[in-house]
This record gives structure tokens, sequence and C-alpha cells, in this order.
């Protein structure tokens, strides 16, 4: 995905970080599982930041300068295993609450 502008490390991370939250706290409201949940994102300054949960808590980690840096360019792997959903409305849910929360770097 491209920003307009750039954006640091640490506005990212706390964009994707609500995006994994928000997916949990959906299926936990369904009665759904969750399995896990796992985000990789790349900046265009090959740094890396990793994001899983299995419904609980959420860790994060990052690679060296992640924070500090600024980038216009991510990509975002995002892999989510949840029992109970049909896999395509559990699609429908995931880019929902990511374009929602991507959403939120442009203004």
């Amino acid at each position: 995905m491209s920003c307009p502008s750039e954006v640091s490390g640490q506005a990212f991370s706390a964009v994707m970080m609500r995006c994994v939250a928000g997916l949990r706290d959906w299926a936990v409201a369904q009665r759904h599982m969750v399995g896990h949940i796992k985000v990789f994102v790349e900046n265009g300054q090959n740094e890396n930041l990793w994001l899983a949960s299995t419904g609980r808590n959420i860790q994060m980690k990052s690679s060296g300068c992640w924070d500090a840096g600024l980038s216009q360019e991510f990509k975002i792997h995002f892999t989510a295993i949840i029992f109970g959903p049909d896999p395509c409305h559990l699609k429908g849910i995931a880019m929902e609450r990511l374009d929602s929360e991507l959403g939120t770097l442009a203004g």
C-alpha cells in the first residue's frame, strides 16, 4: 500500500495493533474461536513489523529502526484463522477493519 505522505513506523504500528485488536474483539463478540491472527509488515526501508494473537494478548515485535523510520510504502501480509465464520465473511470483516484503520493514516 502507498501512503500520500511518509508515515512513521510507530504510527503504522498503532494502526496495525488497532486492526488486529478489532478483528480479535469481533471474533470474541461473535463467539468464534481465534486460532491465530498474524501480521507481517515490510516498509520501504527494509524494516519489519510482526504482530500475533491467539485471541488474548497481542504480541508485537519490530526490527532495528522500525519505530523511527519513515516510509510511504508498506507491504502487509495478514493471516487470520478464526473458527466459526464462513471464510468469505471473515475475509470481508478483516478487510473492513484493515481499510478502516489504514484510512486513519490519511487524516
